[in-house]
């Protein structure tokens, strides 16, 4: 008997035994066979029965599998799995909700019962140590899942119009992301024809979005995609997608987060000068970026869960000790949700200089100013609160501090 089985019927909440047993005590009395066949079985082998028979007659979720299945919201083929191998199902923006089911004879079922306030939600179909997944969107009516080991992503998912949507939008927008991305890899900022030409693969996304938001106006996956991209799209191009949204979604939170971005969002450019704005700091005070005038500046934006940000602390204290008393300062911007881990990352990282946060993570005020869609960001600010460089790090960054102002 396989530490699996106590595992699946541990797990909170889940309905895996229901589709063990598919209406019938098929697998109870498999595995009583399988032990009372043996001539020696261990202790541990009976107690793991015994638990499992515990669980499935006195848990009110488990009892469930004795009685047969109910509708399952989403079932489905998972081909080249071993028998009762556990699928979870977590809500992307929830971690704490999970679902799980056993994979038997290459079918799964999900059945709990889950209250749809929204036109979809937006989840992870996982397998326990997540060597397979997919994101995947569901609606109140029954989905389809159809997939194979080694190859979820490129599952297929029928029954959610949403999905539709969500996959066309990534169809149309990620293989030029990836091509954008080389270029700039391979490039660098610098080559005049290859930011014309990364230009025109930006142009070509923006119709190409354009036209499936165009077609799903009142979509939750339109309305996301819009709020989700707008940093790394700017001002004008969130305002083109925005202006086709639904009514609804427009008044919606995602979509006032959404005219948020287009009312602050001042897409800066080096060579721009910066703009202020002020936010709580770390101290219980309100910081302004202005209160650091007349020294040069390093707009650092960051978070506690980015593992890089954290990584080039140690480098950034030390030029900050080297550079401070020369007139170089640092204000970092947060865009952490939660202040006890804002906190913690400050103190344990050993950070001097100021810090500030409004908790709104990817909303915070100054990141929609400044664009931030990724971290760790910088801007180097002069004395006359002109942006001259940006995304400067290690080496790069000493070297600019060394030429502005000396060893």
């Amino acid at each position: 008997m396989e530490k699996r089985w106590l595992d699946a019927a541990l797990v909170p909440n889940s309905q895996t035994f229901l589709h063990a047993f598919k209406g019938k005590q098929y697998e109870i009395a498999r595995r009583l066979n399988y032990l009372t066949g043996m001539k020696k079985f261990s202790f541990y082998s009976l107690v793991k029965l015994l638990c499992f028979l515990v669980l499935a007659i006195n848990h009110p979720n488990h009892l469930l599998a004795l009685q047969g299945p109910g509708t399952p919201y989403l079932s489905g083929t998972a081909s080249g799995f071993k028998d009762s191998t556990i699928l979870y199902l977590e809500k992307y923006d929830a971690p704490a909700f999970r679902d799980s089911a056993l994979i038997m004879n290459g079918q799964f079922a999900f059945t709990r019962k889950i209250d749809f306030n929204v036109q979809a939600i937006y989840v992870l179909l996982r397998t326990k140590d997540a060597s397979d997944y997919k994101y995947i969107w569901l609606e109140q009516q029954p989905a389809y899942f159809n997939g194979t080991k080694g190859n979820f992503k490129n599952a297929t998912l029928k029954g959610s119009p949403s999905q539709i949507c969500f996959e066309q939008l990534l169809a149309a927008e990620n293989p030029v992301r990836n091509i954008i991305d080389s270029l700039r890899g391979k490039y660098g900022d610098l080559d005049p024809e290859i930011n014309q030409r990364i230009v025109q693969l930006k142009d070509s996304i923006q119709l190409a979005v354009a036209a499936i938001i165009k077609a799903n106006p009142a979509s939750i996956v339109s309305l996301n995609w819009v709020n989700g991209g707008k940093a790394t799209r700017g001002r004008f191009k969130t305002q083109e997608l925005y202006n086709l949204l639904s009514p609804e979604h427009k008044i919606s939170v995602s979509g006032r987060q959404i005219q948020e971005f287009i009312d602050l969002n001042a897409d800066l450019s080096v060579g721009d000068n910066s703009i202020d704005f002020c936010l709580p700091s770390s101290t219980g005070q309100t910081t302004c970026l202005s209160d650091l005038s007349g020294n040069f500046i390093l707009l650092e934006f960051w978070s506690s869960s980015c593992a890089p940000c954290r990584r080039e602390n140690p480098d950034l204290v030390k030029l900050y000790e080297q550079y401070q008393a020369k007139g170089f300062e640092i204000l970092g911007v947060s865009l952490d949700e939660k202040e006890s881990l804002w906190k913690k990352a400050i103190a344990t990282d050993k950070l001097p200089w100021p810090q500030v946060s409004d908790l709104k993570g990817s909303n915070n005020r100054a990141a929609m100013i400044y664009g931030v869609y990724e971290m760790p960001t910088n801007y180097l600010i002069d004395k006359q609160g002109r942006i001259i460089a940006k995304n400067l790090r290690g080496e790069q960054l000493r070297q600019k501090l060394k030429e502005l102002l000396g060893e």
